[in-house]
């Protein structure tokens, strides 16, 4: 039996690379991968039924902070996460006499501030997902495979019917 919905499945699975490529290409250009955590979490879900159908992506929960920042005057940010990602970028702070800060001196440094100035938000969703050339290649993907599934299904019916 021919899967009259063929097109319109590989369709959600093209839209789902797509916005994994896209949103990883983003945060590489904006320089917001540092221990690969969040970039390594970008990851689509297709769902598909003949009454509804999504292609959704998702990511760790610090795309949030990447996406909307964190206002000033907030709570520090987790201890640990701020520890690894000194540790990834390599960042060493100095003393006056010249010694390295330890990591966890220098975490709760960068915490501080984080906590007392806040993250400018990069929109980066917006930036990936809202951008008009996206949405006009999403709407002409979708209504070439809809049109090809409802030929398949027109020629399958006729051959029935003849």
């Amino acid at each position: 039996m021919a899967d009259f919905y063929k097109n319109q499945r590989k369709f959600l699975q093209f839209t789902g690379k797509q916005g994994v490529n896209r949103l990883k290409k983003e945060l590489q250009k904006l320089g917001k991968v540092a221990t690969g955590g969040t970039y390594n979490s970008v990851h689509s879900v297709e769902e598909f039924s003949e009454k509804r159908s999504s292609s959704s992506v998702f990511a760790d929960e610090a795309i949030d902070f990447i996406d909307k920042g964190r206002r000033k005057g907030g709570k520090f940010p987790p201890p640990d996460v701020i520890e690894e990602w000194v540790r990834q970028r390599g960042i060493v702070f100095r003393q006056d006499n010249g010694k390295a800060m330890p990591v966890k001196v220098v975490a709760f440094l960068i915490g501080r501030k984080i906590a007392r100035d806040g993250i400018e938000p990069t929109h980066v969703i917006d930036r990936v997902f809202n951008k008009k050339s996206y949405k006009e290649l999403i709407k002409r993907r979708l209504s070439k495979a809809s049109l090809e599934d409802i030929r398949v299904r027109t020629l399958t019916l006729s051959k029935k019917i003849q």
